[in-house]
């Protein structure tokens, strides 16, 4: 018995020390994006906001290359209740949310390998506000 729960013991000893060897890999990090010429992003349009409300338009790019990030997520978040706003950044690297209560929120926006963003916008009645949102690349590989 004391024979098995030895056994047992060195088993769970080594399972650890091989995980611990995995997580301390060496990986290749980048902060550096690859190569890009192409168009710059750009804005898409859209309608006046309804009627006591505003809207948010805005561009996602990589801060080294200005490279639109199409495909990117942007989250809005009140500041007054739970709600929540998302949207997808279309080709051009634009992202419109329309027809917004005024107030303040938080923006979160996101795009795989880049370092994700937060900040405060405050969106005002009758207006379409406009913001310009810069990731910062970084791709780890190699584990």
């Amino acid at each position: 018995m004391v024979h098995v729960k030895l056994v047992l013991l060195l088993s769970v000893a080594a399972c650890s020390a091989r995980a611990q060897d995995a997580m301390s890999l060496p990986a290749n990090c980048s902060e550096q994006p690859p190569e890009w010429s192409g168009s710059p992003p750009n804005l898409p349009v859209v309608p006046a906001p309804a009627s006591g409300k505003g809207s948010l338009v805005g561009i996602l790019r990589d801060s080294r290359t200005n490279r639109p990030l199409a495909g990117g997520l942007v989250d809005l978040r009140s500041s007054k209740d739970a709600s929540q706003r998302h949207t997808s950044v279309d080709s051009g690297g634009g992202f419109a949310i329309t027809d917004l209560a005024p107030e303040t929120y938080k923006i979160l926006t996101r795009a795989i390998p880049y370092r994700h963003q937060e900040r405060t916008v405050k969106v005002t009645a009758g207006r379409v506000d406009t913001i310009n949102i810069a990731l910062t690349y970084y791709d780890c590989f190699g584990y």
